[in-house]
């Protein structure tokens, strides 16, 4: 949500689309409503039905990730259709009281709104798939930074253990995880990094440095403290080029 809300353009659309409706008073919205309070309630109205929307969408797409195309289309469209609806019911029961009186009215509302709602998502889904198949693909984010929070999912630069937790270390931040280490490399992928110790692995991109402290080695990286380099994993240090052969 607040990846969709920093963007100026969102906020330029959003007042675009409340403008025309007000203006022409969809709905007879016009019949009920001033000029200015007709404005106003067109832009609570598209605001909150876009946020609503959003997150449904966001959540349940992920929650729908493995199923088909028509199966993610039609349960996350009514499901947004759904949620939309009782935003829409609340606001004009604030603004116009009591809108509906009998369940055919109460029907078609919440039939028109699932139904545009619907039609709006198969759009947006068809248009997402035709981008993402022409679009040049990303490399996945590790499994890893899922376990982290949200503010803390940064490029990953290392993972160091103590005690029973991992320490995971980003260029946003550090988080704790209760897990081994093994497991927790396991999850970088497809991130290349290097175990340099017992209980340190490091991301190779995130090395600004080597120094040689006798029969080891100490690493300078890009983001946060040292990491040392235990005696018995130098020579993977040497092969991975970090050292001089």
């Amino acid at each position: 949500m607040r990846a969709q809300f920093s963007r100026p353009i969102l906020w330029v659309a959003l007042a675009g689309i409340g403008i025309i409706l007000a203006f022409a008073g969809a709905f007879g919205t016009a019949d009920a409503l001033r000029p200015i309070p007709l404005a106003i309630y067109w832009m609570v109205v598209v605001v909150l039905t876009y946020s609503t929307g959003t997150l449904v969408h966001a959540v349940l797409r992920h929650r729908f990730a493995r199923s088909s195309l028509f199966s993610r289309i039609l349960c996350i469209g009514v499901v947004i259709g759904v949620s939309v609806s009782l935003v829409i019911a609340a606001i004009n029961a604030v603004v116009f009281g009591p809108v509906f009186n009998s369940w055919k009215g109460w029907a078609g509302f919440f039939g028109t709104v699932i139904f545009v709602a619907f039609v709006v998502n198969s759009l947006l889904e068809l248009v997402q798939r035709e981008l993402a198949r022409n679009s040049p693909g990303e490399p996945a984010a590790p499994a890893i930074l899922d376990r982290i929070p949200v503010e803390k999912r940064g490029a990953l630069v290392a993972l160091s253990v103590e005690d029973h937790y991992v320490r995971v270390r980003t260029t946003k931040g550090e988080e704790m995880i209760l897990m081994r280490l093994t497991d927790a490399i396991r999850e970088t992928a497809p991130i290349e990094g290097l175990r340099v110790h017992r209980s340190h692995w490091v991301v190779k991109d995130q090395v600004f440095a080597v120094k040689r402290i006798g029969d080891r080695a100490l690493l300078n990286m890009r983001h946060g403290p040292d990491v040392p380099v235990s005696r018995s994993n130098v020579p993977a240090l040497r092969k991975a080029g970090f050292l001089p052969r």
